[in-house]
């Protein structure tokens, strides 16, 4: 075998680790809480040797940082790319809120350590979050708000203070998903209420 196919072999198996490491972490994260959580349970569940993770992330504190990016930049694209599709301002607002909680429901474990991790008192994991999530602001700022207040779909206001309370809002909801990634309201009605302050005019939406 040649060098560079060792070396390429080399690769695939360190990028293969890593990611059974970053998915036994997302399933212990969320049952057991950042605090509760056992870096000997994330490798025997990932099947390596415990002094392993170390070759890959230096503390627990790094590798929630790291899970967090991660996690963060996929719900975000995701969600980027699903609203894109829609041209309607109206629509687009109503889509985000749907394929978020999509998103959710996909992939209960992941929004649990998300949710978790934003309402928890560790400020470098909020920090973090914050960050990870400034281009979900401005995706709702500067391609659902600004553009639709121009075309006189939504009333004016001051559009970042709303897209931090539409993503306050959804944050909110989302820290009541069960275990499944369900949450109790009724998405359809929260995007109804949170059109409604914009003052929309519901009735003349065409489905």
């Amino acid at each position: 075998m040649t060098p560079r196919y060792k070396n390429e072999n080399r690769m695939k198996l360190i990028n293969e680790t890593r990611q059974r490491l970053l998915k036994a972490a997302v399933d212990e994260f969320a049952s057991a809480g950042f605090e509760g959580a056992s870096i000997n349970r994330i490798t025997q569940a990932a099947g390596v040797a415990v002094g392993t993770i170390y070759n890959y992330f230096p503390s627990k504190n790094e590798l929630m940082l790291t899970l967090l990016g991660e996690i963060g930049a996929e719900h975000c694209s995701y969600i980027a790319e699903q609203i894109r599709q829609e041209n309607n301002y109206v629509l687009r607002l109503k889509r985000l809120l749907a394929v978020a909680f999509d998103y959710v429901r996909a992939n209960p474990n992941q929004a649990r350590v998300l949710f978790a991790s934003m309402q928890g008192v560790n400020r470098q994991f909020k920090t973090q979050l914050s960050q990870i999530y400034e281009p979900m602001m401005q995706l709702i700022c500067e391609e659902i708000l600004l553009p639709g207040m121009q075309q006189g779909v939504f009333q004016p206001t001051d559009p970042v203070s709303t897209s931090i309370m539409i993503m306050t809002f959804y944050l909110g909801v989302g820290s009541t998903a069960d275990e499944n990634g369900v949450t109790p309201l009724d998405m359809d009605a929260v995007a109804d209420f949170v059109l409604r302050a914009l003052g929309v005019n519901l009735t003349s939406i065409q489905k």
